[in-house]
């Protein structure tokens, strides 16, 4: 009696943490198609997704916060450095700016970090505005084969309905044997290995969805259409080498031997 009162009790808590786990699943899921349904218009420091590319190039070159902006030969990308102000802290970071256009429409710009100290603090700027349950969480982890370290990264992505941001922590993850008890004497028991992460960068990614598709479709038609022009190129070189083929063998058949 005393066993099976303990092996229902232990089915009802086991039950409920499965009940627990789903709700929250299904909280996360309501969570993310809130935000899925919204219109935002993210920027940064005056940079919006969407807008003219060289009138904001323009406009932003006298912004307070921005340096250094320099163009591409192209002028279809820009990079600059920016001053980003973090809570607890006086001093403002430093960042790069990479900003991407398509037929003078800002689709994407990235902004990177690498510095160490402030990690946390950027972090934590990013996830009080735009709130971490309401992201998605992606993991990138790199193949160790026979290597002593690999890349790793870390994404929390919010996905509105027109545009997206991603904010991202590189790591570079090592791994060492060492000896855990030199008393043993079985290479298992008597070797470990030591895993260290070391901080690379943050990269923060806004992009516009509606335009960044569009990129894709003309990548997509350059692609198709290189392809194209090999295959005719492939062809004609192939006719020719087939007439010249022709000719050698005929010169051979018809000359005075």
């Amino acid at each position: 009696m005393c066993l099976l009162i303990s092996c229902n009790s232990q089915d009802r808590q086991i039950a409920k943490i499965r009940a627990e786990i789903e709700a929250e699943k299904a909280a996360q899921q309501a969570r993310l198609e809130q935000y899925a349904d919204s219109t935002v218009y993210l920027s940064f420091k005056g940079i919006e997704l969407g807008q003219p590319f060289l009138k904001t190039i323009q406009k932003v070159r006298s912004h307070q916060d921005i340096s250094n902006m320099q163009l591409n030969k192209d002028k279809t990308s820009a990079t600059c450095q920016a001053k980003i102000y973090l809570p607890n802290r006086s001093n403002a970071l430093d960042v790069d700016v990479k900003i991407a256009s398509f037929q003078d429409t800002i689709t994407s710009f990235l902004i990177m970090s690498t510095d160490y100290d402030t990690r946390e603090d950027l972090k934590l700027l990013y996830t009080s505005r735009y709130d971490e349950l309401f992201s998605s969480k992606e993991k990138d982890e790199g193949y160790w084969g026979d290597k002593a370290q690999r890349s790793n990264s870390h994404s929390l992505l919010w996905t509105f309905k027109n545009q997206s941001l991603r904010f991202t922590t590189f790591l570079r993850e090592t791994r060492e044997n060492y000896v855990k008890n030199p008393k043993m004497r079985s290479p298992e028991n008597r070797y470990g290995v030591k895993y260290t992460n070391y901080f690379e960068a943050i990269t923060i990614i806004y992009s516009d969805i509606y335009h960044c598709k569009k990129v894709e479709e003309y990548e997509a038609e350059l692609k198709a259409a290189a392809e194209h022009l090999e295959s005719l190129a492939r062809k004609e070189k192939q006719k020719a080498d087939s007439i010249n083929r022709v000719k050698i063998n005929q010169r051979a058949e018809n000359q005075d031997f």
